[in-house]
C-alpha cells in the first residue's frame, strides 16, 4: 500500500510542477602518459579541446611525462599533443558517465635542421623592421595561419580610418561604439562582450569556455591592458597611429600566450616606440 501512495505522490507532484530532484551531471578525470622511443616526454603542451561548443582545458606534461585533467564533462573532445621536436598528435577522447579515461600518447621525432629553421624564420620579418624587432611577435603568428591579420599594407587597403571600423570587416565580430567612447566588442563563437582582462597565467592548466565568464583580452604592443582601459582605446584609435592588428575570434585560434580564462584575443601594435 505505501509502494502505491509513493507512486501516486510523484505522479501529481509531476503534475502540479512540484520540484523534483534532478541529476546532476558527472564529471570525470582523463589523464595518461606521453612519451617516445626513448621515454617520457617531458613539457609537452597538451590540450582537451571540445571545437562543437568552444571549449578547451590546457596543461603540460611533468618530468615522467604524465598529464591529467579533472573536471571533465560528458561529450566529444580531442587530445592535442605538441612539442618542440615532435610530430603534433591528435586523437579523440570520449567522455560518458563520469569515471576515469587513461590515454597513452605516442610521440614521433621530428628532424630538426636549425640552420635552415633560423633562415626562414628571419624572412618572416619585413626587413624594414630590422634584425630585431618588437613586430617579429606578430609575424611569428601569422605564421601559425589561426586568427585574423592586418598588416601595415592591409590596414592602408582597408580604406577605413577607425580601429572599429576595421574589427568590422572579421567576419563574426560584432563592434559597438557607446557613449563617452567606450567600445563593446563580440564575437559569435564567444557568449561575453567587451570584457578585456588584464592578463593571463600561460604556465598552468586552465579551463576555457563560451560563457559568459570567457572575456576578450586586449593587448597593446604585447602588453595585457585592463578592462577600461582596453575598452577606451578601441573606441579611441585611429588606425594611422596602428602598424598592425592581430584578432582571435574563440579558443582554437587563441595562441599559447593568449590561453586562460578568455575566449577571444585583440592584440594592437602601434606605429611608434621602440622596434618600429
Amino acid at each position: 500500500m505505501s509502494r502505491i501512495y509513493l507512486l501516486l505522490f510523484s505522479t501529481v507532484g509531476w503534475a502540479f510542477g512540484l520540484p523534483a530532484q534532478l541529476p546532476t551531471t558527472a564529471t570525470a578525470r582523463v589523464s595518461g602518459a606521453i612519451a617516445d622511443s626513448r621515454g617520457p616526454v617531458r613539457g609537452a603542451e597538451v590540450r582537451l579541446v571540445a571545437p562543437e561548443v568552444n571549449r578547451a582545458l590546457v596543461t603540460s606534461s611533468d618530468s615522467a611525462g604524465a598529464f591529467e585533467f579533472r573536471g571533465v564533462t560528458d561529450g566529444s573532445w580531442t587530445l592535442v599533443v605538441r612539442r618542440l621536436g615532435y610530430r603534433i598528435h591528435t586523437q579523440p577522447v570520449v567522455v560518458r558517465g563520469g569515471g576515469s579515461h587513461i590515454v597513452q600518447v605516442s610521440l614521433s621525432v621530428v628532424a630538426q635542421a636549425l640552420d635552415t629553421v633560423a633562415v626562414v624564420e628571419a624572412g618572416l620579418v619585413p626587413a624594414r623592421y630590422g634584425p630585431s624587432s618588437r613586430m617579429e611577435e606578430f609575424y611569428r603568428r601569422r605564421a601559425r595561419g589561426r586568427g585574423r591579420f592586418f598588416t601595415r599594407e592591409e590596414i592602408e587597403e582597408s580604406g577605413r580610418s577607425k580601429l572599429t571600423d576595421l574589427l568590422r570587416l572579421v567576419p563574426g565580430t560584432r563592434v559597438k561604439t557607446l557613449p563617452g567612447n567606450i567600445a563593446e566588442v563580440a564575437f559569435a563563437r564567444c557568449a561575453a562582450a567587451g570584457r578585456l582582462p588584464s592578463g593571463v597565467d600561460p604556465n598552468q592548466a586552465r579551463s576555457t569556455a563560451s560563457g559568459g565568464s570567457s572575456p576578450i583580452a586586449f593587448y597593446f604592443n604585447g602588453v595585457p591592458v585592463d578592462t577600461s582601459t582596453g575598452r577606451r582605446m578601441i573606441a579611441e584609435l585611429d588606425l594611422a597611429e596602428i602598424e598592425a592588428v592581430e584578432v582571435y575570434r574563440g579558443v582554437s585560434e587563441l595562441p599559447l600566450e593568449a590561453m586562460g580564462n578568455t575566449c577571444a584575443a585583440i592584440y594592437v601594435w602601434s606605429r611608434f616606440g621602440p622596434g618600429t
